[in-house]
């Protein structure tokens, strides 16, 4: 089977539509101008593998976008100001997303959106086909579930010692059983976890959240390489080696999302960003430097020579503020902006 892979060229970077096996390497390549993105890592493919939902600026306004993939035009999705970390019903006709402390679902027809439950800082969720949503409703704490028709929320996990936030999670195909990343402690990095309450289970120490294609892979990052490995989706266990499906691909270091989004076969990614800061992050450091920041002179392992500023800023969501380093690499036309948090 050969390898089909399209590239939506963004402001910020390319998303890619990548069909994909183990050994043969991309075959076409199709690039698509669309808006330019909101939040680098706020995308996701539908279930169906029809269409894509990401967020853009729309008249200098964040919002919701979906694409089908066998068209060249994609439209707003009214009703969706501000979301973020948007992710599909099992059916392809609906969207969650968290917006205004909520969190939210709307159809993609159109329509006004339906509040679910409280979402203060939401850091992403997953839709079963069980009619449950699984999601993160802060930055800190445990996941919770809700009907997706809505109701009163529950926890369904249980921080350990050390961790500081469970978030970014994906139903496996049973619907019972799930994926997310821990933050925090000796242990940080990707977990499997069940709403029966049943103990989690430590399946790979990394930095940044993973996705799971129903092919039967779990998709990491590792140094800005996304690699695929073999996922047993009813053990919950990885075999075998993993392999490399594509590099540059971003994901934000402060908030440990990914930009890659998996379904029926098909794997979605953001490149030409590198490391992605936090929603309009790059923005804020051209700011800074333009109201008399001095850059200083610097090299950083695996960037070389950078121009270094240090800055403190609210984020782009308006819910805290924090310190950061900001780096610009140069490498002949590249440049990738790497945020540490401080």
């Amino acid at each position: 089977m050969a390898v089909l892979c399209l590239a939506l060229i963004l402001s910020l970077g390319a998303l890619s539509i990548l069909y994909f096996n183990r050994s043969e390497p991309p075959e076409v390549r199709l690039e698509v101008n669309t808006p330019p993105p909101g939040d680098p890592v706020s995308f996701a493919i539908s279930p169906d593998g029809r269409r894509l939902v990401f967020s853009a600026l729309n008249e200098g306004q964040l919002q919701l976008w979906v694409r089908p993939l066998d068209s060249v035009a994609a439209q707003p999705l009214g009703g969706t100001a501000g979301a973020i970390y948007p992710f599909w019903s099992p059916d392809s006709e609906s969207v969650a997303l968290f917006a205004d402390g909520k969190l939210k679902r709307i159809e993609i027809v159109g329509g006004a959106p339906q509040v679910l439950a409280n979402a203060a800082v939401g850091r992403g969720g997953a839709w079963s086909r069980e009619g449950v949503i699984l999601f993160a409703p802060a930055s800190t704490g445990n996941l919770w579930k809700v009907p997706a028709t809505g109701g009163e929320p529950a926890a369904v996990t249980q921080q350990q010692a050390g961790q500081s936030s469970h978030r970014f999670p994906q139903f496996l195909p049973d619907g019972l059983h799930f994926i997310y990343f821990v933050q925090g402690g000796p242990g940080q990095g990707i977990y499997a976890g069940s709403l029966d309450g049943g103990p989690s289970k430590h399946l790979l120490k990394t930095d940044a959240a993973a996705v799971v294609s129903p092919s039967g892979f779990l998709l990491f990052l590792g140094q800005g390489t996304l690699f695929a490995q073999p996922f047993d989706l009813k053990r919950q266990e990885l075999s075998g080696k993993p392999f490399p499906l594509a590099e540059h691909v971003a994901f934000d270091g402060a908030l440990n999302a990914v930009g890659v989004s998996a379904a029926s076969g098909i794997v979605a990614y953001r490149s030409g960003v590198g490391i992605a800061a936090q929603p309009h992050m790059a923005g804020s450091i051209r700011q800074e430097r333009r109201r008399g920041w001095r850059p200083r002179r610097n090299r950083v392992e695996g960037c070389g020579t950078v121009t270094r500023w240090k800055a403190r800023r609210r984020a782009a969501d308006g819910q805290r503020e924090f310190r950061y380093l900001a780096y610009r690499c140069r490498a002949g036309r590249t440049h990738t902006v790497h945020v540490r948090r401080r």
